[in-house]
C-alpha cells in the first residue's frame, strides 16, 4: 500500500486527501481526476493494475485475522474503486462529472446476441466458432464521437473508454476473420507511437478515430462483396493482387462453393474430428483441390494454386483443432 501511494504522489496523485474525506466513494470527484492522470500513459495503467492486484490477493490472503482491523487499511477500498472506475466498472451515475457520453455511445452499437438470421447465413458457426455478443459499428457516428471527446472533462478517460470498445470490436472480426491480421499491427503502432511521446493527445484521439473509421468499412465488406463472413474470410484467403473483376467473381464462387462440399453435400468429408486421422484428411485435401481447380480462374497457375490449397487446408485444419481442444476445456 505504500509502494502504491507513493507511486501515485510521483504522478500527483494523493489517495490519501480521498480517505480523509468523509463522502462516499460514488460522490467524490478527484476519482476521476485521478483515473484522468493514471490513464495519460499506458506504463502507468499497467503499473497501477498490478498494484491493485497486489493489494487486493495480499489482503485476501490475510482474512479472516484482519477484518477487525479495516478501518487500519483504508487505501485497499480506494485502490481498488480506483481500479474500477479505469475498468470503466464503477457506477458513478449519480455524479454529473464523471458522466461519459462518450461512453454512452459506444455502448448504444453493443447487440446483446447474434441474431437468429446469422446464425443460418454463417454455416461454420457449427463447426466450432461461437456466438458472441455483437457490435454494430453503423450505428456509431464518428463525428459525434469527435465532438464529444472536445467537451470531455477528462480526455484520457474518454480515449481508454474508446480503446476498450476498439479492443473488443477488433478481437472480434479477428475472430471472424484471420486475414484481418494488420489491423491488430496498425492498432499497436498507433498505441506505440502516442506511449513513445511522439503524438499528442489529440493526434492519438485522431489516429484512433481513423483507425476506427476504417474498421467501420471492413465491417461492412461482407454485406458490399454479397459474402457472408465465412465466405468472405475465405475468399481473402484465396485471391491474388491483380484480379480483374471477373475473376474476383470466380474466387467469390470458388469460396462459397467449397463450403458447400465440405459441409453440405455427400460424400461429407468434416466429419467430427476428421483432423485425427490420416485418411479423412485426405479426403478433405482432396476436396479442397477439386474444387479449386474446377473454380479458380486460369490466370492461377500451378504454384498459386498449391499454395491457395495448403492455405485454406490448413485455416480447416485449425479450426478442427481449436474446436477438439475448446471441447475438451
Amino acid at each position: 500500500l505504500l509502494e502504491c501511494a507513493v507511486f501515485c504522489l510521483n504522478i500527483d496523485i494523493d489517495l490519501n486527501e480521498i480517505a480523509q474525506s468523509k463522502e462516499v466513494f460514488s460522490k467524490i470527484a478527484l476519482f476521476d481526476g485521478y483515473a484522468d492522470t493514471i490513464l495519460l500513459k499506458d506504463e502507468q495503467k499497467s503499473r497501477f493494475i498490478i498494484y491493485d492486484n497486489t493489494i487486493d490477493a495480499l489482503y485476501e490472503a490475510c482474512k479472516p485475522e484482519i477484518l477487525g482491523r479495516r478501518r487500519e487499511f483504508p487505501l485497499v477500498a480506494i485502490v481498488h474503486y480506483l481500479r474500477e472506475i479505469i475498468d470503466g466498472k464503477a457506477d458513478r451515475s449519480d455524479l454529473e462529472s464523471a458522466k461519459r457520453r462518450i461512453s454512452q455511445l459506444l455502448n448504444e452499437s453493443i447487440v446483446a446476441e447474434e441474431d437468429s438470421k446469422n446464425k443460418v447465413n454463417d454455416p461454420l458457426s457449427k463447426y466450432g466458432i461461437q456466438s458472441w455478443k455483437q457490435i454494430d459499428l453503423s450505428q456509431l457516428n464518428i463525428e459525434k464521437l469527435r465532438a464529444e471527446f472536445q467537451q470531455a472533462t477528462y480526455k484520457n478517460i474518454e480515449i481508454a473508454d474508446l480503446r476498450s470498445f476498439i479492443d473488443e470490436k477488433l478481437q472480434k472480426m479477428l475472430e471472424q476473420n484471420v486475414t484481418r491480421k494488420p489491423f491488430a499491427q496498425r492498432l499497436q503502432e498507433i498505441i506505440e507511437k502516442y506511449n513513445s511521446g511522439i503524438n499528442t493527445r489529440e493526434d492519438y484521439f485522431e489516429d484512433l478515430m481513423d483507425f476506427f473509421q476504417k474498421m467501420k468499412e471492413e465491417d461492412k465488406r461482407a454485406t458490399r462483396e454479397g459474402l457472408t463472413e465465412t465466405e468472405l474470410e475465405i475468399f481473402d484467403l484465396l485471391k491474388k493482387e491483380n484480379l480483374t473483376k471477373d475473376e474476383e467473381q470466380k474466387v467469390k464462387e470458388a469460396a462459397k462453393s467449397l463450403l458447400i462440399r465440405l459441409q453440405e453435400e455427400r460424400p461429407k468429408v468434416l466429419i467430427n474430428d476428421w483432423h485425427k486421422d490420416t485418411q479423412t484428411k485426405l479426403q478433405v485435401q482432396m476436396a479442397i483441390k477439386n474444387v479449386l481447380n474446377n473454380f479458380l480462374p486460369d490466370s492461377y497457375d500451378k504454384a498459386v494454386y498449391n499454395s491457395k490449397c495448403d492455405v485454406v487446408y490448413d485455416y480447416f485444419l485449425t479450426k478442427a483443432q481449436n474446436t477438439s481442444y475448446n471441447r475438451k476445456a
